[in-house]
């Protein structure tokens, strides 16, 4: 998040006056993936600290692939973008699609999908959906630098520290 600032005043000195569009962001979920089966199952001796760069096994299984997850970074990056007076941010993708298997790898893919929309490959709201379009719909009115989803204690404190040196709020709504 600090980075968008950072180009934010990269077009101020440079280039005043013009707009700078930031043209992908996004996080991977897998469609049913949450993380309170993770969390609730494993030790937390066995989670990997927060700021580390774990394998892609330790990814999979500590919600990186999870629709918490993939909402609450989604949202850390556009209430950076829309807070840093950049003109605006498109999402990566709508929605899930399926991938060219010659292209990815056994963990890196799961079920062999590109799974960084905020919709299913049928459509399906995932839980980033609904947040997005609250930024957004409520982006002309100021931006909400909250990070918010319907997740246990348990999940909201994972991600707060997953999160901590971004500058949200992370907050249930349950």
């Amino acid at each position: 998040p600090a980075l968008w600032g950072q180009y934010a005043e990269w077009r101020r000195t440079l280039y005043p006056g013009k707009a700078f569009l930031v043209s992908e962001v996004g996080a991977s979920a897998a469609d049913g993936y949450r993380m309170e089966a993770y969390l609730s199952r494993l030790d937390a001796e066995a989670r990997p600290q927060a700021g580390s760069v774990p394998n892609l096994d330790e990814l999979y299984s500590w919600g990186r692939w999870s629709q918490e997850y993939q909402s609450a970074l989604i949202q850390t990056h556009v209430i950076s973008i829309l807070s840093s007076g950049l003109a605006g941010v498109a999402l990566w993708m709508f929605a899930d699609t399926p991938t060219e298997h010659a292209v990815w790898r056994p963990g890196s893919r799961p079920r062999g999908y590109n799974n960084k929309g905020v919709l299913t490959v049928e459509r399906g709201r995932k839980l980033a959906a609904e947040q997005v379009e609250r930024l957004f719909q409520g982006a002309k009115w100021g931006v909400d630098a909250r990070v918010v989803g319907p997740w246990t204690e348990a999940a909201v404190g994972w991600l707060s520290q997953e999160l901590d040196q971004w500058g949200v709020v992370v907050q249930s709504t349950v």
